[in-house]
């Protein structure tokens, strides 16, 4: 059991440069339920759940939770489902 009551599984990999999907949040529960609708649509192993601020505004998201893909923002400020995910990454492909 994590901070606030959420699960640890949940990681901050401290920005893995290598990832093509990242959720970008403070750790809210909104921030949380994106990272876990991306995690249904792509895997766990594909996003990088990042809450270090710094990180977040170099990456110049205003608003989170915000949905990153290769380096790209594609979303923010809104809790997108997995169908939505799944289908911002068919328009990127």
């Amino acid at each position: 059991m994590g901070l606030f009551g959420t699960s640890t599984k949940k990681r901050d990999t401290g920005g893995n440069e290598n990832a093509r999907v990242q959720v970008m949040g403070t750790g809210c529960r909104k921030c949380h339920a994106l990272y876990e609708a991306a995690t249904e649509a792509l895997g766990a192993d594909q996003v990088d759940y990042v809450t270090d601020m710094a990180r977040i505004a170099e990456a110049g998201v205003m608003t989170t939770p915000a949905l990153v893909m290769d380096g790209t923002v594609v979303s923010a400020g809104k809790v997108l489902t997995a169908d939505e995910i799944r289908t911002l990454i068919g328009e990127r492909s």
